[in-house]
């Protein structure tokens, strides 16, 4: 009987563990691009170059990520974006181009103006609360940042993000503890929106980024 219940106790830690891992693997974005009115006659082209329609985003259980951008233009539009959880540095390459830049994200570029919960959304029927910031860059224009997710998501390793502070990332993480399905920023003359329409539980090991 004894030897029963340590086996069933071996169990039970043993779920209970596997549920609690942080999350690992890739989710898929399509990306939608607006622009004002007022905007100048080629940033939307301008901006479809750069990040083109979908984009890729890798998560290690570490708390490295990757953001690779699928069909932005072979000459020069942004090829990945990797952070470094260690370095607190995100890694900027473009493609047709060998130079990688680096942006220090420990610093936030914006001033928090606001901060609400706003209404939910279901992307990839997932039922995801949402955040929303309103920051003030130092140019006094304002910037809105909308994150999506879902709480039935694996977590993610929140303290790899401590040293994010730009764009309220790191805020974001250490109220929601997961992976962010959908993710917009809103400007003046223009709006990008990263909307989630796959995930996948996958080893890193597995995949080449």
């Amino acid at each position: 009987m004894n030897r029963f219940f340590l086996f069933l106790f071996i169990v039970v830690i043993s779920v209970n563990s596997n549920s609690q891992k942080n999350f690992e693997g890739m989710i898929t974005f399509k990306i939608d691009i607006n622009v004002s009115k007022s905007s100048s006659k080629d940033m939307l082209a301008k901006l479809f170059f750069k990040y083109g329609d979908s984009m890729q985003m890798f998560y290690s259980k570490e708390g490295n990520f990757k953001r690779k951008f699928i069909n932005s233009n072979m000459y020069g539009g942004l090829d990945y974006q990797t952070y470094n959880a260690d370095e607190g540095k995100l890694f900027i390459k473009d493609k047709d181009v060998e130079l990688v830049k680096t942006n220090d994200v420990s610093v936030n570029t914006l001033k928090l103006i606001s901060f609400k919960q706003i209404e939910n959304e279901f992307i990839v029927n997932l039922d995801c609360e949402c955040y929303q910031y309103v920051g003030q860059a130092a140019n006094k224009k304002m910037v809105t940042l909308q994150f999506c997710y879902s709480s039935l998501m694996n977590k993610i390793n929140v303290a790899a993000f401590e040293k994010y502070n730009d764009f309220f990332v790191n805020d974001y993480f250490k109220k929601a503890e997961r992976p962010y399905l959908k993710y917009t920023m809103t400007l003046d003359d223009f709006s990008l929106k990263f909307t989630a329409v796959k995930i996948e539980n996958t080893d890193l090991k597995k995949l080449k980024i």
